[in-house]
């Protein structure tokens, strides 16, 4: 599956036109998307090659009226991951991830799929969970998430912190008629 681009939604609670009373209307939009990047260190004492990334349980359709993922669209996405300096980084925009508790049929027990590749020719391949670390209030719109591995010969560090999207200034966008 692809990714999306960046999609915002914009929506007004209430408003009455009327002829003797136009006065102009803006609104605030919002992300519908969130990017999810991932940095990945592997301390080994084998030298790595490279490290494909693969993000499962992703929604890859949402419900326009209610911005909820609709439960019969889950995917997977390729990360495009590449190597800079002395980790492997990556990212992906997504609308949302399905969580553990989520009754999705398909959904696969773990949504973080790695493969390392390493110049002797073997492979490790390793699977995580993010969804759950993910706030439920965030998980539907805006908001970036950084999440970083270290791969280690006696285990793996996960760490996942999410980076609220803040409404800024810019160009208030007219509604017309």
């Amino acid at each position: 599956m692809g990714q999306p681009g960046w999609l915002f939604a914009a929506a007004l609670t209430g408003c009455k036109v009327t002829e003797k009373n136009i006065s102009g209307l803006s609104v605030a939009p919002k992300p519908m998307v969130r990017r999810i990047s991932f940095n990945v260190k592997v301390t080994d004492h084998k030298e790595v090659e490279s490290v494909k990334g693969g993000l499962l349980n992703v929604a890859t359709a949402l419900n326009l009226s209610t911005g909820k993922p609709v439960p019969a669209s889950i995917g997977e996405t390729d990360i495009p991951i590449e190597r800079s300096a002395d980790a492997f980084t990556g990212s992906v925009l997504v609308f949302s991830l399905f969580k553990s508790k989520d009754d999705v049929p398909g959904k696969a027990d773990k949504d973080l799929r790695l493969t390392i590749s390493y110049a002797d020719g073997s492979d490790k391949t390793v699977e995580l969970n993010i969804s759950d670390q993910l706030d439920d209030e965030e998980d539907i719109a805006g908001g970036d998430v950084n999440v970083d591995i270290d791969v280690a010969p006696n285990g793996i560090r996960l760490e996942v912190s999410i980076i609220e999207w803040v409404n800024g200034k810019g160009p208030d966008i007219p509604v017309r008629k």
